[in-house]
């Protein structure tokens, strides 16, 4: 998955197979997937069974390092209590 931000949502991935590589840095200002040069990358490798939790406003993106198959899955949530999804990007029931 390129380069993108968890903006005011949190998200957990959970690889399920193979493994994954989490990069993340700095959220870019504007919030510009093109201006993701620069900027220190943290890196994190996910192994099957294994989880990372992202919390609001990280900008990051998820690389499969192998020729393998990875699978995972994100559980996103809104960041704040009781705020409720739009239904726009097909998450939450909307108001």
């Amino acid at each position: 998955m390129p380069w993108h931000s968890t903006d005011s949502r949190e998200e957990l991935l959970i690889v399920l197979a193979g493994r994954a590589r989490l990069e993340t840095k700095p959220t870019p200002r504007p919030r510009d997937a093109a201006m993701a040069q620069g900027g220190r990358i943290h890196t994190v490798t996910v192994r099957a069974g294994q989880c990372v939790f992202l919390p609001p406003d990280t900008f990051h993106q998820v690389v499969n390092p192998s020729s393998s198959q990875t699978r995972y899955v994100y559980v996103t949530a809104p960041a704040k209590t009781g705020e409720r999804g739009t239904g726009k990007d097909g998450c939450g029931a909307g108001s």
